[in-house]
C-alpha cells in the first residue's frame, strides 16, 4: 500500500496516501453471487471433510456418511508422513508406530493442502489479501487484517468486521512496506480491541520469516505478562496448525513462544530432522517496561508497546525508551523491524505528558509534502479515530456516528458540574486528539468549572471558532504591513479574532527619527494589549527547550461584545534565538495596533530599539508596584513573588466574571494545568497574565477628529443683524 498500484486506487487516511490493489474480475470476489443486503463479512472456516475424500491411513473405520472435521483429516495425513499416529499413544506417551504403512515426509492430502494453502496465500504480509463485497462495495483486505478477522479468536470469540479496523490496517500496511517509517502509534477509547489487532499483527509477521524476533513492553512488567499469556498464548492455542509453526512450546508458555525444533534424544528420524531444518528459529517474548529491557537486540520482527499513554514516569519516560527501541528496529541504516504502540491515555500526570512528545514527534502531518510522510521527528506515523466512530456499527461494519455521539454528548451534559468525572469520561470517549491530553486540573488555580465547560465547547470537532497560522510581512518589508495567513499544519498563531476589512488592521504610527530612522507606535492601545514571555535560557523543569509565548486580549468592545473581554490570539514557538521570538511576536503586535506587557527579568533586547519598536513595549501598570516608589528603570513587568500573585488573583477575578468567552483551547488548557511552583513551563499562562496586566492600564480614550464648526455654527456679525454662514 506504500507505493502506486496500477489498476489501483488511492485512499488517504489520516494524511497518508494508501494504495489498495487493482480488484480481480468481480465473480472471483467473496460474496459477488449474494444479494446485497447478504454482502457482509464471513469467516472461512476450517472445511468438513468426507471420508471419502480423505485417504485413511491409521485403519480406523469411518461411516461413509460421517463427517470427518480438519483434525480428523489431518491425523490420517500425519500418519503417511510419520508412519505414527498421534492419537494412538503408547505407555510412555509417544504416538504408536503403524506398521502397515511407509512413511512419506513429502505426503500431502490433497483436500487439506488445497485448503492451506489458499489461506496461507492470503495471510502473507506481503502479497496476501482478501477481496469481498460488503453492501453492494468492493472491499480490500489487508493480509494482517483478514488473519486478524479469520483466525484469531479473541476472548470474546472472532472479531467482527468493522470498517474503522479496515482503515487502521491499511495505515499498517504502508508502514510496514515503508522502507523509511519505522512504525505506528495509535490512540483509542478503551474496549475497542486495539491490544488483540496489535498481537495479531506481531504473531502473524514472525510466523512468516526466519530468526525473527518480536517483543512486548507495557506499562508495567506485570501488564506485559498478562498480555502475553492470557491474551497472545489463548489466540495462539486456538489456531489452526498451520498457523503454528514447528515449535518446542509447553501446553501453557509462560514467558516466550518458541518456534525451534523439539529436541529429539538419540537417533532422530528422518521426519525430525526434515522438522529441524524446516522450523523458522523465531521468538516471541516480553520484557520489563523499564528502556533498556530489549538494548542492544535487533527486534527485527514487530515491537509491540502497549499503554505507552498510561506508563507513569516514576516507572518509565516512554519518550527516552523510544530513543532505545528505535535503534532495536533500526540499525546501520536499515530498518529491520517496525514499532506498534497502541494506547488509551491517562491524565497528563499519569504519563500522558510523557505520550503526548511521543505523540508531537509523531506527527506525519508536519512532514514537507515532497519527503517520505514516514520520516518524523520519531520516525513513526500517528492514527486517532474519534470515540464515536467506534462504538456503535451497523451490519456492515459501518460507523454509527450519529448514535454514539448522542449517547456521549448525553454523558458529558450529565456531568458538566462535576469536572473530575466530566474529565474521566472524555479520557475513556475523546472526540478530538487535544481531548486525548486534558489536564486533571489538580493544580488548577482557578474557577474548573468554567474552565471545563469552555475546554468542553472549543474542544468540539464541530467548533470553528479558531484559526491557526501566522502573521507575515507584506513583500518581507519590516514596518509595512503585517497580514496574516492560514498554516493549519504548521502555525504558530491561535487566532479567534481577525479584522474584517484590512483597513482597521495595522493601526500604528510611522516617525521619522532624527537618524533617518522610523520609529513605530501602536495605536490601538484603547482596544488591544499584549504579554510576552521570552524564552529563558535556564533548563526547564520537563527538560524541553524554553519556548517564547505570547498573548494578545481584546479590551471590551461594545462591536464584538462576545469576544471583546478576553484573550483572541496567542503565539507559542521555540527559537534557537531568542530575539526571533520577539521579533516574531513583534509582526502580531503590528496587525492588532497593540502595545505589550513583557516579562523583564533577561531585559528587553536592544533589537527593538534598532528597529524602531520600543515604543510598542509598555512600562507596568501603576497597581501592580508594592511599594510607593511606582518607578522602573526597564520597560515590563518583572517576575517575582509579589507581582506572580498579584497577577493571579487578577485572572481568578477575571475568569470568575467573564470566563464564559473564552475560546483559545491552548489558553484554556494552560489555565487549567497551571502550576505556580513550575511556572516558567506555562508559558502562554505567563504571557495571558502580562496581557490581562497590561489591558488595565488606564489609556486616554482615542482623539476625536473634529473641528469646532463641527460642533458650533459659525455666524456672520459683520452687519446689524448676524447670520448663520452656509459652510457648503
Amino acid at each position: 500500500m506504500y507505493e502506486p498500484v496500477k489498476g489501483g486506487r488511492v485512499e488517504t487516511i489520516y494524511g497518508i496516501d494508501c494504495y489498495i490493489p487493482k480488484p480481480p474480475p468481480k465473480e472471483e470476489i467473496a460474496h459477488y453471487h449474494l444479494p446485497k443486503a447478504e454482502q457482509k463479512w464471513r469467516r472461512n472456516e476450517l472445511p468438513i471433510f468426507s471420508p471419502r475424500d480423505i485417504d485413511i491411513w491409521t485403519g480406523t473405520y469411518y461411516d461413509p456418511k460421517e463427517e470427518l472435521d480438519w483434525n480428523m483429516a489431518r491425523r490420517e495425513e500425519l500418519a503417511k508422513q510419520t508412519g505414527e499416529d498421534q492419537w494412538d499413544l503408547d505407555r510412555y506417551g509417544k504416538p504408536k508406530r503403524i506398521e502397515s504403512i511407509r512413511p512419506d515426509v513429502k505426503y500431502v492430502s490433497v483436500p487439506l493442502a488445497n485448503f492451506r494453502d489458499k489461506e496461507m496465500d492470503r495471510c502473507d504480509p506481503w502479497s496476501g489479501g482478501y477481496w469481498m463485497f460488503i453492501n453492494g462495495k468492493a472491499v480490500w483486505l489487508t493480509p494482517f487484517h483478514y488473519f486478524y478477522l479469520n483466525w484469531w479468536e479473541i476472548n470474546v470469540g472472532y472479531p467482527q468486521y468493522r470498517d474503522t479496523d479496515r482503515r487502521k490496517f491499511y495505515l499498517w500496511q504502508w508502514v510496514f512496506e515503508n522502507p523509511v517509517c519505522l512504525g505506528f502509534c495509535e490512540t483509542a477509547k478503551r474496549g475497542e480491541g486495539k491490544t488483540y489487532r496489535a498481537l495479531a499483527i506481531l504473531y502473524l509477521r514472525t510466523i512468516y520469516g526466519r530468526n525473527i524476533l518480536s517483543g512486548i513492553q507495557s506499562k508495567t512488567d506485570d501488564d506485559a505478562e498478562d498480555m502475553f499469556q492470557l491474551k497472545l498464548v489463548e489466540c495462539y492455542k486456538n489456531l489452526p496448525d498451520f498457523f503454528i509453526p514447528i515449535n518446542d512450546n509447553p501446553t501453557d508458555p509462560k514467558t516466550q513462544l518458541r518456534f525451534f525444533s523439539p529436541s529429539k534424544k538419540g537417533k532422530a528420524s528422518l521426519f525430525n530432522r526434515l522438522q529441524q531444518r524446516k522450523a523458522i528459529r523465531s521468538t516471541i517474548n516480553f520484557k520489563n517496561a523499564q528502556p533498556l529491557a530489549y538494548d542492544g537486540q535487533t527486534v527485527n520482527g514487530v515491537f509491540l508497546r502497549d499503554e505507552e499513554g498510561k506508563t507513569k514516569k516514576a516507572i518509565c519516560d516512554v519518550w527516552e525508551r523510544h530513543g532505545v527501541t528505535k535503534d532495536c528496529v533500526f540499525r546501520d541504516g536499515k530498518v529491520f523491524g517496525k514499532i506498534y504502540s497502541t494506547t488509551t491515555v491517562d491524565k497528563m500526570d499519569r504519563g500522558g505528558a510523557e505520550f503526548k512528545i511521543m505523540w508531537d514527534s509523531s506527527n506525519q502531518h508536519k512532514v514537507p509534502e515532497d519527503e517520505n510522510p514516514g520520516d518524523t521527528v520519531s520516525r513513526m506515523i500517528r492514527l486517532f479515530m474519534p470515540a464515536y466512530e467506534t462504538e456503535y456499527f451497523d451490519e456492515f461494519g459501518m460507523s454509527d456516528t450519529y448514535k454514539a455521539r448522542a449517547r456521549q454528548t448525553k454523558e458529558r451534559k450529565k456531568l458538566v458540574n462535576n469536572p473530575g468525572a466530566l474529565l474521566r469520561e472524555i479520557l475513556q470517549y475523546p472526540w478530538t486528539e487535544r481531548e486525548l491530553f486534558m489536564s486533571s486540573g489538580d493544580t488548577c488555580q482557578y474557577d474548573l468549572n468554567i474552565l471545563r465547560i469552555r475546554e468542553a465547547i472549543v474542544l468540539d470537532p464541530d467548533f470553528n471558532g479558531i484559526r491557526i497560522g501566522d502573521f507575515h510581512w507584506r513583500d518581507g518589508i519590516f514596518g509595512g504591513e503585517a497580514y496574516w495567513k492560514d498554516n493549519p499544519d504548521n502555525g504558530k498563531w491561535n487566532v479567534a479574532f481577525l479584522f474584517d476589512e484590512p483597513r482597521d488592521s495595522n493601526k500604528v504610527k510611522k516617525e521619522r527619527s532624527m537618524l533617518d530612522t522610523f520609529i513605530y507606535s501602536p495605536d490601538n492601545e484603547d482596544k488591544f494589549a499584549g504579554g510576552f514571555d521570552p524564552t529563558k535560557t535556564s533548563k526547564q523543569v520537563d527538560k524541553r527547550r524554553s519556548a517564547a509565548g505570547g498573548v494578545i486580549f481584546m479590551k471590551e468592545d461594545i462591536w464584538y461584545p462576545e469576544i471583546s473581554g478576553t484573550w483572541i490570539a496567542d503565539y507559542l514557538s521555540f527559537p534557537i534565538d531568542p530575539e526571533e521570538g520577539w521579533l516574531d511576536f513583534i509582526i502580531g503586535l503590528f496587525y492588532y495596533g497593540a502595545p505589550f506587557l513583557p516579562e523583564n527579568n533577561l531585559g528587553i533586547p536592544k533589537k527593538l530599539k534598532e528597529i524602531g519598536c520600543d515604543n510598542f513595549v509598555m512600562n507596568r501598570p501603576s497597581n501592580t508596584f508594592t511599594n510607593m516608589n511606582g518607578s522602573q528603570d526597564i520597560p515590563g513587568m518583572p517576575a517575582g513573588e509579589g507581582t506572580n500573585d498579584l497577577m493571579i488573583k487578577t485572572k481568578q477575578t477575571h475568569i470568575v466574571k467573564h470566563g464564559l468567552k473564552m475560546i483559545l483551547p491552548r489558553i484554556i488548557r494552560n489555565s487549567i494545568e497551571f502550576d505556580p511552583q513550575f511556572r516558567t513551563k506555562y508559558d502562554l499562562e505567563v504571557g495571558g497574565q502580562l496581557a490581562l496586566t497590561a489591558s488595565q492600564r488606564p489609556t486616554p480614550p482615542p482623539a476625536l477628529d473634529i473641528t469646532a464648526s463641527d460642533m458650533y455654527q459659525l455666524w456672520d456679525n459683520s452687519g446689524t443683524q448676524g447670520k448663520m454662514v452656509n459652510l457648503n
